[in-house]
């Protein structure tokens, strides 16, 4: 009898063959897999819903500085128009508040105090100038907190 092992050499070929085959799929896999999460984690970031709110949050409390600042209130000082201004800007907090906790996010504003010229010797001209506030955003999957200043001029 003739040792004949050829069919040994073709048979540890093809073994080799289907493990390189096996090893590329699960790369391809992986690639495809991290591919899709690294995408998912950029769509689920909810910078539109923040940058909304802090626009929205600015220009409201821009708008209802300067119609406090340009209504006749009579004598009041800037420490009422500044109450004034609280009580209106509170009413918009609890607005959007209760908008976004619809939507799932739990949103926080806070007035942290406005500022006002107080060089005016008449309470009547002493107008808001400035307002500090405070952003906070969470969706229990993204936090974010922002303090920003709003110039009333």
């Amino acid at each position: 009898m003739r040792k004949d092992d050829s069919g040994q050499f073709l048979l540890l070929t093809s073994i080799v063959v289907a493990i390189g085959l096996v090893i590329l799929l699960i790369y391809m896999n992986q690639s495809s897999v991290a591919g899709h999460a690294s995408s998912e984690s950029i769509m689920n970031f909810p910078k539109n819903d923040i940058r909304e709110l802090k626009a929205e949050t600015v220009n409201q409390a821009y708008f209802t500085a300067t119609e406090f600042n340009n209504a006749s209130l009579g004598s009041l000082s800037g420490s009422d128009r500044e109450n004034a201004f609280n009580a209106s800007f509170n009413k918009y907090i609890a607005e959007v508040k209760s908008f976004y906790l619809e939507k799932g996010a739990n949103v926080n504003i806070t007035n942290m105090g406005c500022s006002y010229n107080i060089s005016e010797i008449t309470p009547a001209k002493q107008t808001l100038q400035m307002v500090n506030l405070s952003i906070h955003y969470d969706d229990s999957e993204t936090t974010y907190d922002e303090v920003d200043s709003v110039n009333i001029v």
